[in-house]
């Protein structure tokens, strides 16, 4: 049997107007059966989609509020800064994270047959 590869909106159509997948033909790709196919097959006109007109609404034009000027702080070399809520989280991390234990495996293995084969 010959796979049917069918649109999800193609089968609902087909499901509301009892027509049968297997004796439709499909014009998508690869075959595939789409709504039009099962309108077309059910005898259906497609209803067009309504057109939308959309207006652009024109606001009058305000004038600029000042720009505010950047307060730019200066600090003094030997002065204690705090942290930022962002920074003191990523310190906070750093510092638990040498509370974890770490284990190291080490294997000996000898490599005299590999050594013997790279010379060659």
């Amino acid at each position: 049997p010959r796979r049917i590869v069918v649109t999800p909106y193609a089968k609902k159509l087909a499901k509301q107007h009892k027509i049968d997948l297997a004796n439709v033909a499909g014009t998508g790709p690869n075959g595939r059966i789409t709504a039009s196919d099962i309108e077309n097959a059910a005898g259906i006109t497609p209803v067009p989609a309504p057109s939308v007109t959309v207006v652009a609404k024109t606001e009058p034009v305000r004038a600029a509020a000042k720009p505010m000027a950047a307060q730019s702080t200066v600090v003094l070399p030997g002065t204690t800064v705090p942290f930022t809520t962002m920074q003191a989280a990523v310190s906070r991390n750093m510092v638990e994270s040498l509370a974890v234990p770490t284990f190291r495996v080490g294997y000996s293995i000898t490599t005299d047959a590999l050594d013997a084969l790279y010379k060659k």
